[in-house]
């Protein structure tokens, strides 16, 4: 249950910082903001989380199903952000 708790608090920071950066500079034709790099950052992170979840998933006997759905989640949550930037950017 901490496990969740801890994984759940990172996609929440994750996110924060996703939606700061882009206040502050986000990317736009003049070239790449700050943001650029937070979204690439993120997504290579939630993504090395999520294939290590399904690694260990099936390595244990135990079930980690619910590590894996909060995983999903997180993924879900930076790729919907990256896409309501890059559809927002002109």
């Amino acid at each position: 249950m901490k496990k969740i708790i801890l994984i759940i608090l990172f996609y929440l920071i994750v996110a924060f910082y996703m939606v700061k950066a882009h206040g502050l500079s986000p990317t736009n034709l003049a070239g790449p903001g700050l943001d650029l790099l937070v979204y690439f950052l993120a997504f290579t992170i939630s993504l090395v989380l999520l294939l290590r979840s399904i690694l260990k998933a099936r390595r244990e006997e135990k079930s980690t199903i619910q590590l894996f759905i909060v995983h999903l989640a997180g993924n879900l949550l930076v790729l919907t952000l990256l896409g309501y930037v890059l559809l927002k950017t002109p």
